[in-house]
């Protein structure tokens, strides 16, 4: 994704083109870091070996690893919303069961991590239904305004269809405005706009750029920082390879005599070397030098430098207590403490967005609505449940229900739920009780009945 800041107009073909151009030579940044999270590094830094030399380039995905660590630990359970308009809270209900908002936060937040930032579009699908999904970041520019806010006034997607070997490109436009959308495409060759179509424009009806940025942390990539220290494991892992190869356990010396090239080519093969000394035959140990220590430094550092906690690291299994782990994963909180902040101020926008939509046809205050949602993101995290579910025992005799269930978020997937549950049980309770109670005639004292037969 290109970000660019630029004055608020109406961008023509020629302008555009331009930014295409430039995002084309940016999009190689993208590409990279998508290529080492696919495991595709291999771009190792080694010397060229002599022929007949093996030139092991052993690649090792920790980029994936720490991707994919993060994103189940941050965007695996789904995102709350409450608001007290139980019609707005229905609206953005329905809104989000129909987009698949858990997959799509996933996704995001994949791709956040990856890039630095994502983003979803907003639209409406053929049934009329108001639809957003994420997109691909290497087809989108943003352009932002000069003021400090930096708002975004325009995006634009492009991609394009290589014809007559790669010489005449088309490139097809989407220009988003905050009033409508322009489309077209462009027919270049040799880098200069050859033709274009009528352009087409349409109202959106959004009232803004129908596009949110999701941010990961400062802007960058989770691995991009380390990206040199995984390029030294693979280095180190390669070049350990290519000596095991050349040497694999022993090599047969044979000393005092000179042997002719197909001998040489022969005792090559064979695992020998030849010297001309006194006649001698022994093995040559092969001792490799280890270099697990450099790994398994390199390793933490990777991990550390990410901020990202390695699950399989033994030490993990001296940590038991809830306050133990909340400390090793700490480092991951912070990073997702960050990042949390920024999703949740995309997510209210795409939430803006539909709600503008929907106040069209309906009275609906937008920004009054969106300042009394409430949202909040939960984590995957690991947690000693035994002492979670002792603190909410401990607490219920000075807390409310909902707030001690609140605190048993890993065992109840819905407060709402539970609460109805608990007071559909006392209910029934009472009734059960009142039911009883009915059922028995009252029971008179003996010395009652006696003491009237006296009297009488």
């Amino acid at each position: 994704m290109l970000q660019l800041r630029r004055p608020k107009k109406r961008y023509n073909y020629n302008e555009v083109y331009n930014f295409i151009r430039q995002h084309e030579t940016h999009m190689y940044h993208d590409h990279k870091l998508l290529a080492y999270y696919e495991g595709n590094n291999t771009e190792i830094n080694k010397k060229n070996r002599s022929e007949g030399k093996s030139n092991i380039k052993a690649t090792h995905s920790f980029a994936s690893k720490l991707v994919d660590t993060f994103t189940g630990y941050f965007a695996s359970k789904p995102v709350k919303y409450d608001a007290d308009n139980e019609d707005i809270l229905s609206l953005i209900d329905d809104y989000l069961k129909y987009n698949d908002s858990e997959e799509a936060l996933i996704t995001l937040t994949r791709n956040s991590a990856i890039y630095g930032v994502s983003a979803t579009m907003t639209f409406l699908d053929a049934k009329g239904n108001i639809r957003f999904c994420p997109v691909d970041n290497r087809e989108l520019i943003v352009i932002t305004d000069n003021s400090v806010l930096e708002e975004i006034h325009t995006v634009i997607r492009h991609w394009k269809v290589e014809n007559n070997g790669g010489v005449r490109e088309t490139h097809y436009v989407e220009v988003y405005t905050d009033v409508d959308v322009t489309k077209y495409y462009l027919e270049t060759e040799n880098g200069e706009v050859k033709e274009t179509t009528v352009p087409q424009v349409s109202e959106h009806y959004f009232k803004d750029v129908p596009f949110s940025l999701f941010k990961f942390n400062d802007g960058k990539g989770l691995f991009e920082r380390v990206i040199p220290l995984i390029d030294a494991y693979d280095l180190a892992v390669s070049n350990t390879l290519d000596l095991s190869n050349d040497l694999v356990d022993a090599l047969l010396l044979v000393s005092g005599c000179t042997l002719n090239d197909e001998m040489i080519q022969q005792i090559r093969e064979l695992r020998m070397l030849n010297a001309s000394e006194d006649i001698k035959v022994e093995y040559v140990q092969n001792n490799l030098p280890t270099n697990e220590e450099v790994k398994t430094r390199l390793r933490e550092d990777i991990f550390s430098l990410a901020g990202i906690v390695d699950l399989e690291d033994k030490n993990w299994g001296s940590a038991s207590s809830g306050v133990a782990l909340r400390l090793r994963m700490a480092s991951t909180e912070f990073k997702a403490g960050v990042t949390q902040g920024h999703f949740i101020k995309a997510l209210r926008r795409n939430l803006e967005l539909m709600l503008n939509l929907k106040s069209l046809t309906n009275p609906i205050d937008v920004d009054k609505e969106l300042r009394e949602i409430k949202i909040t993101m939960h984590r995957n995290a690991i947690a000693n449940e035994t002492e979670q579910i002792q603190n909410a025992l401990q607490l219920s005799t000075m807390l409310s229900q909902e707030t001690v269930v609140g605190l048993l978020q890993d065992f109840v997937p819905s407060i709402e739920v539970e609460l109805e549950r608990l007071a559909e049980e006392k209910e029934r309770s009472i009734s059960f009780m009142q039911d009883n109670f009915n059922d028995h005639e009252p029971v008179v004292d003996d010395r009652e009945e006696n003491a009237e037969v006296v009297g009488e």
